[in-house]
């Protein structure tokens, strides 16, 4: 898979495509560091799933800046018409985009994960330290509940 003098990735007709869906594709920055963004769970789209990221398509014909595709999953929809500056990567099957697609989103998932894991780990003697401090102050500004302190 290359990426053709013009920018887009080379795709054939035949082919299957994963593609940014059109709200999010890479209209302010180049595709490379779109793609880079997904470091980070659902590269900086909370709460979003990889399907709603990402097409897949089954290309039909292929135009200097834009691309025909159908879903594979729905054959009885109408052609689209879709910019290939969206296009992460062609492949020969479905399947393979698929894999292709939930394996870049769950780099930055994972990554995301053990960075949790470690600054949890990191900062859980200073926790402790926090919140019995924040408990005593508590308990002072709030002598008539819970009593003087000595």
């Amino acid at each position: 898979m290359t990426i053709s003098k013009s920018g887009y990735v080379d795709i054939k007709p035949g082919q299957f495509v994963l593609a940014f869906k059109q709200p999010y594709g890479p209209y302010e920055r180049s595709l490379q560091k779109h793609v880079e963004m997904f470091v980070r769970s659902g590269g900086g789209w909370d709460g979003f799933r990889a399907t709603e990221l990402f097409d897949i398509h089954h290309v039909v014909s292929v135009a200097p800046n834009t691309y025909k595709g159908i879903d594979p999953d729905d054959t009885d929809q109408e052609q689209g018409r879709y910019p290939r500056s969206h296009v992460v990567v062609g492949t020969d099957t479905a399947l393979d985009a698929r894999i292709l697609r939930d394996q870049l989103f769950s780099v930055g998932e994972t990554a995301d994960a053990r960075i949790s894991m470690e600054t949890h780990r990191l900062i859980k003697e200073f926790e402790k330290k926090e919140r019995a401090y924040a408990l005593t102050h508590n308990h002072e500004l709030l002598p008539h509940i819970f009593g003087a302190t000595a």
